[in-house]
């Protein structure tokens, strides 16, 4: 019971002064790692780029975020939210391949054709189940 208080209770250490030049570098080099990583975990070792100019098609592995995908931002964002592609928040960005986001958006767009009442052949019984209210009339 006592530990568990005592991780708790627990807060850094205050610096005497401020942190070096060294310490600052090392810090940039170890969020620079976990970047690599993060990309590495979606399959890439590239962070998003600009969109492409228009006229130049973007490769379905290209990794994108809100700000460089082509989509609206809104759309790319409701998108992500409802998990209808993978994708990884690095930082405030939410980076996730191209090809996911085009098959997602592709996908609000598809209508399913429904199919057309299928009309019963008319046999001998049938004007008798119409006379008796089991079938509608029409």
């Amino acid at each position: 019971m006592q530990a568990a208080a005592d991780i708790l209770s627990f807060s850094p250490p205050e610096l005497a002064e401020p942190p070096t030049v060294a310490v600052l570098h090392e810090l940039r080099a170890v969020r620079d790692l976990l970047s690599k990583l993060e990309l590495r975990l979606l399959g890439t070792t590239e962070p998003p780029k600009k969109p492409a100019p228009q006229g130049h098609p973007i490769l379905d592995d290209s990794i994108v975020d809100q700000r460089s995908c082509p989509a609206p931002r809104d759309l790319y964002l409701r998108l992500a939210r409802a998990q209808k592609f993978r994708s990884n928040k690095i930082g405030k960005r939410i980076c996730a391949r191209w090809g996911d986001v085009r098959e997602a958006m592709l996908g609000l767009h598809k209508t399913e054709a429904t199919p057309l009442p299928v009309e019963p052949q008319p046999d001998g019984l049938h004007d008798l189940r119409r006379q008796l209210g089991l079938v509608k009339k029409g």
